[in-house]
């Protein structure tokens, strides 16, 4: 075990998903929303307790939300990790100050690691330990790529992460942005120090970090102003390797639409990322912020929209994802998951990369392909799911034919039902046969 770690996971990071939560049904809280019927949350202690990290807080910012997480943990939770639960109004506008708050009682810890609750991967968090010890860095960040953009005009705009990284690992640039920029500002130290800097938005800040915990520290102690982990924190962090004193000139580079360019400074007044206020002792040594890029063979995604939600469920049944993620044999015949008892009708049919919960029920002749069926299930008669997500105790009558869809725990999906690209929330019932596509169903 790592004994000189403690983990910090933030659990409102999954509120993205409030479509699915909002009603305070069934699942009130993000982060125990089910990946392939296993809370998303068992995910990121599973990753942790990999790596010998046991000793964990989990911190929001909803008090009825966190009470239901203590409840999980006690009663819900098997695994090896030591659990406890901290609430902060302000954990989730200024998570900063949640990281301010714990800091002192972790004098124990020579690095903290901080990861949002919507991580899925099986990532070795000891590589990156390694890697962030051996570079005696300040903060070790987790890189991976960026979501490949559908070009849908209708869907919303994900943050951009724009990022340069040198040849030895060192993240000379970092700006987290809402929507796509024109211009990034940086810094004059940084253009001093590199004379060509490659700027990338094909990358993506996946939310789980390692920071030197001194350190850190008194620099959040000198800085009450840094609030946001991404917009404050982390900024900050880059460009403190780079300041020898408390003023620092700026320079604005202006950056193409190409996921990576060459840039060229030229003037500019205005600190877009206020380094005016930035304090540092020029008698400390500077202490690197460094990038582990997340090796081509792991699976590391941020379960931050519905599209990601459902394609992670599929994602960790893949054939060779799943054996890192399932506790589970694939069946005999398929690569299908049963999770015994479950009740089968005549001619039944579940394809490869689908997981059946237990106690479910499948009538005669139904089809399940590349789906998530939850425990306490049943789909009726010569109904067929494809690409769905059925949270526990959905009831789905005979002759449906359900594709892309999301349905939460205890839902009602009447006979002669044809549904495609839709949500449907949790107790909900929709009693009335036709066809629906791209809708939402939620009381």
């Amino acid at each position: 075990m790592v004994a000189t770690v403690h983990a910090i996971v933030l659990v409102d990071a999954a509120r993205e998903l409030g479509a699915l939560t909002a009603d305070n049904k069934g699942c009130p809280v993000g982060v125990l929303l089910p990946i392939a019927n296993k809370p998303m949350i068992n995910y990121v202690l599973e990753t942790l307790s990999r790596s010998g990290i046991v000793n964990v807080t989990l911190a929001g910012s909803n008090e009825d939300s966190m009470r239901l997480l203590s409840e999980w943990c006690r009663s819900g939770y098997s695994g090896p990790c030591v659990v406890d639960t901290l609430c902060d109004g302000n954990c989730g506008k200024a998570p900063v100050s949640l990281i301010r708050q714990l800091l002192p009682k972790l004098t124990g810890c020579e690095n903290i690691v901080i990861m949002e609750g919507n991580v899925v991967t099986d990532l070795a968090l000891r590589a990156q330990m390694l890697a962030h010890d051996m570079k005696e860095a300040l903060l070790t960040m987790v890189v991976g790529k960026a979501p490949v953009e559908t070009g849908d005009s209708g869907k919303s705009v994900a943050p951009t992460d724009y990022f340069s990284i040198q040849p030895d690992g060192v993240i000379s640039v970092y700006c987290h942005a809402q929507e796509k920029l024109r211009d990034v500002r940086i810094a004059e130290a940084c253009l001093s120090k590199h004379v060509h800097l490659t700027i990338r938005k094909d990358c993506r800040d996946m939310k789980t970090y390692i920071f030197r915990r001194n350190k850190l520290s008194s620099i959040l102690e000198e800085n009450p102003g840094l609030t946001d982990i991404q917009k404050h924190l982390i900024p900050y962090l880059v460009r403190y390797q780079l300041v020898s004193s408390n003023k620092v000139g700026n320079s604005m580079a202006t950056l193409d639409r190409t996921s990576s360019t060459n840039l060229t400074a030229c003037s500019g007044s205005e600190s877009h990322l206020h380094l005016q206020s930035m304090k540092h002792d020029s008698q400390q040594q500077a202490h690197a912020v460094i990038a582990y890029r997340v090796p081509q063979d792991v699976y590391c995604e941020l379960i931050d929209s519905l599209a990601s939600y459902s394609s992670a469920n599929r994602d960790v049944l893949a054939p060779h994802i799943a054996s890192k993620f399932i506790d589970l044999k694939p069946n005999a015949r398929s690569d299908a998951f049963i999770d015994s008892p479950v009740e089968f009708g005549n001619k039944v049919t579940v394809g490869n990369g689908s997981i059946v919960g237990r106690g479910s029920t499948l009538a005669d002749r139904c089809s399940i392909k590349r789906s998530v069926i939850g425990p306490s299930c049943h789909i009726g008669a010569s109904s067929k799911i494809i690409n769905c997500v059925i949270h526990d105790g959905v009831n789905i009558g005979d002759g449906c034919h359900i594709q892309n869809s999301i349905i939460c725990c205890n839902a009602v999906i009447a006979s002669k039902i044809s549904m495609k690209d839709c949500q449907v929330g949790a107790e909900v019932t929709l009693a009335d046969p036709g066809n629906y596509k791209s809708e939402e169903f939620f009381d």
